[in-house]
């Protein structure tokens, strides 16, 4: 037997005894068109073909329909969905006449899992990725990783749009132009920060020539101020570093003071003068500061004016400034090459004659990291072509180096993930990726960047795919995995939204900017840890330890910690799990006050990924207590809106599940009471009782297997691109049953990346 068939066999093995548990029931029949006809019409007619038959059907399921067993992915996605419905009790409805025994469920559910082991492989389809541009965030995280360079790029270009709950989505990354100049700017800033072209300036700014910020007048070459002011001129420095600040002037003298004048730098004061000069003698007033780099405004200001029209000596009337320029030298020292800089031209020939040859040592090796694969020689040549012009139109080696890494920064083999097409002849043929784009995909996403040297040396010696589970072991080990907490657990977790969070102040005096962001690094620390730690993802539901500095442990109630240092700490039996922490029960909240239904839609949506269908338009808002009558707590208030027919069938899925999280307020305090009346957390959901954030701990811990398939859904779609297909959540299904009964962070992401969505793709028609 070949080793995939007794996998196979095995994984169809263990998912029939999950499934059986301890109890014994009747085996169940093959999933052939006879079997269904014996076993499976019968079930349908009795219990579901009253609510799902005709053109009335409801919720567009026709069962009535069904002739055979399931033979195509997308036909076995919904008989999923019928076994997790009855797995679940959801069907038939409790107010159905008729409802199946335990063991008639049992062998429908057994049924559909014998059809998903039974669909021919070849009908397997790993889909098709949509060519996408980088989002921002791996934009920045590129250039920092390809030229060593600190900027906060990302900032200046817009905000990406999002598709399946995250901003990697192929079909929603486009490039409009507007976006595309974005790019250019940043890509000039880039190149200019990591191979600087310093020319050290000395400019001189002729005060008739400058801007006044008061009125005056000319005397000479002079410009003479007659109040107090400003002379003003605009300068681009070309790096950090000292700089030499002069200006020539002299006083007209009245009163008891000298003139008063000030250098400052884009209004700042850094130099502080009694001028004593007169007209006969002007004098040179210099002073020598750290500047930084970039558009300055330098001045020149007359401080002090003074004015007594009355005053006997004509001489002591009037105080006024002349000013003739303003002078700017430096940097007075050059600063050391930059750590990128170092590393891009160590050992290139500075010889101009040798510039095509030093063009080719530092550019080769930058475009095979930037697009991820062997550079062609015609795209050397263009990049080397760039260089050379620089040097024909006499400017410096470092500035055409700069033209050259500008183009490799909106190259469309950077700004896009590119993978092969099939040959002509199939052009919709399934391929595997070869070794180079797979180190491209895996880079982006466990890191969100370019794959590192270890990864391209793989990729090369074509073994990478031999090495991926060591691959994976080691890129979560390293720093650059805490892309998969800011890009994917933000997104998955509404972390993101914590920003917008504005709670009511009158009722929630407490809350401030540092508790914000105390609240997000809380939960960031705690999905790292479970990834760096290779934990049990479940832990993610249920651990009783968090991370916690003075501000957040004041909100929670935790003594002993003070100062903004993050700890380890065990928590209360009160707390536990993503479910317990301010972040996520501010997110699932209103302004003014706790909300069930959100909460209980973020579990089904976030932890289960089964969101709740869709509000009537008849749905009404949650009622709000009408002035002068007796306060309502939440509960209540809701429990008067579910009374609606309407209403129930979706509150009941929801509410439940958000009551149990009732004694957290609306920022994710503890508390035992709400406006006097004491906290209500009990409610049945499934006919399973829950009271308190506990028992829903607890409940959530026993259906691990449901979260353990909603976050490799998650991460599926966030590594790909793209939504799932019928075949992808079989893939994933099976995958789950493979890693039981541990579910260890990185094994779940090894498994991942080997499945055929993530290896194969299939060409575009």
């Amino acid at each position: 037997m070949k080793r995939s068939a007794l996998l196979a066999l095995l994984a169809a093995m263990c998912l029939m005894f999950f499934w059986r548990g301890t109890t014994a029931r009747a085996a169940p029949p093959d999933a052939d068109s006879a079997a269904f006809g014996h076993w499976v019409q019968p079930f349908l007619a009795r219990y579901c073909l009253e609510c799902h038959a005709g053109d009335a059907a409801s919720a567009d399921l026709r069962l009535d329909l069904f002739e055979h067993a399931p033979r195509q992915p997308a036909e076995l996605q919904l008989w999923d969905k019928i076994a997790q419905r009855l797995r679940d009790g959801d069907m038939p409805p409790r107010r159905a006449a008729q409802h199946p025994e335990p063991e008639e469920r049992e062998r429908i559910i057994a049924w559909i899992e014998q059809a998903r082991q039974q669909l021919p492989p070849a009908a397997r389809d790993p889909g098709r990725v949509t060519l996408r541009r980088l989002n921002r965030y791996e934009y920045e995280r590129c250039v920092h990783e390809l030229l060593g360079v600190v900027l906060p790029l990302a900032r200046d270009l817009p905000v990406d749009d999002a598709g399946y709950g995250f901003d990697t989505i192929g079909d929603v990354l486009s490039l409009p132009p507007m976006l595309l100049e974005k790019y250019l700017d940043a890509a000039e800033r880039a190149s200019a920060a990591a191979l600087p072209v310093i020319q050290p300036l000395s400019s001189r700014f002729e005060a008739e020539d400058c801007e006044r910020t008061v009125r005056g007048g000319l005397v000479g070459d002079f410009q003479v101020l007659v109040s107090n002011g400003e002379v003003e001129a605009q300068v681009v420095l070309p790096c950090a570093g000292d700089y030499l600040l002069r200006a020539r002037a002299y006083g007209q003298q009245a009163g008891p003071e000298l003139v008063e004048v000030a250098l400052l730098v884009d209004g700042e004061p850094l130099l502080l003068h009694e001028l004593a000069a007169e007209r006969d003698e002007p004098a040179v007033i210099e002073g020598r500061f750290r500047l930084e780099a970039g558009r300055r405004q330098l001045a020149f200001a007359f401080r002090n004016d003074y004015f007594d029209p009355e005053n006997e000596d004509p001489s002591q009337r009037d105080r006024n400034l002349a000013v003739d320029w303003l002078e700017i030298e430096g940097p007075l020292a050059l600063p050391a090459p930059t750590a990128s800089m170092q590393r891009l031209l160590r050992g290139v020939p500075e010889e101009p004659e040798r510039w095509e040859e030093a063009a080719r040592v530092v550019l080769s090796p930058l475009a095979v990291r930037a697009f991820r694969r062997p550079v062609r020689e015609e795209e050397l040549e263009q990049l080397v072509r760039l260089v050379l012009l620089a040097g024909e139109q006499q400017l410096p080696f470092l500035q055409g180096l700069q033209y050259a890494v500008q183009a490799i920064l909106v190259s469309p083999h950077f700004l896009f993930k590119v993978e092969r097409q099939p040959a002509a002849e199939d052009p919709q043929a399934i391929q595997p990726l070869d070794e180079y784009e797979l180190a491209t995909r895996l880079a982006f996403f466990l890191w969100s960047s370019l794959p590192d040297e270890a990864l391209l040396a793989a990729a090369e010696r074509g073994v990478l795919r031999a090495e991926l589970g060591g691959q994976v072991e080691r890129m979560l080990d390293d720093p650059r995995a805490f892309a998969l907490v800011e890009s994917f657990a933000a997104q998955w977790l509404g972390l993101r939204e914590l920003d917008a969070l504005r709670p009511d102040p009158q009722r929630f005096a407490g809350f401030d900017e540092a508790l914000r962001a105390a609240m997000r690094q809380e939960t960031e620390m705690f999905f790292e840890a479970v990834m760096r730690e290779n934990r049990d993802v479940r832990d993610l539901l249920d651990a009783d330890f968090s991370f916690v500095n003075g501000r957040l442990a004041e909100h929670y109630g935790i003594p002993g910690i003070e100062g903004a240092r993050f700890r380890r700490v065990r928590l209360p039996d009160t707390r536990g799990g993503l479910l317990s922490q301010a972040s996520i029960l501010s997110l699932t909240s209103t302004a003014t006050r706790t909300s069930p239904v959100l909460r209980g839609k973020w579990v089904l949506v976030s932890l289960w990924d089964a969101p709740p269908p869709p509000p009537p338009p008849e749905a009404g808002d949650l009622p709000e207590v009408e002035h002068g009558a007796e306060p309502l707590s939440v509960r209540e208030r809701i429990e008067r809106h579910r009374r609606d027919p309407v209403c129930a069938s979706c509150h009941q899925l929801m509410d439940p599940l958000g009551f149990a999280l009732e004694s957290f307020d609306a920022i994710g305090a503890f508390r035992s009471n709400e406006d006097g009346q004491a906290i209500d957390t009990r409610g049945e959901y499934k006919g399973v009782p829950l009271d308190g954030a506990a028992d829903l701990r607890r409940y959530l811990r026993s259906r691990g297997e449901d979260f353990v398939r909603c976050l490799a859904r998650k991460l599926l779609i966030y590594a790909l691109g793209r939504g799932l297909s019928a075949d992808d959540l079989l893939a994933i299904d099976a995958l789950v049953v493979r890693l039981a009964p541990h579910y260890r962070f990185a094994e779940l992401i090894v498994a991942l990346v080997q499945l055929d969505a993530f290896q194969l793709r299939r060409g575009e028609p």
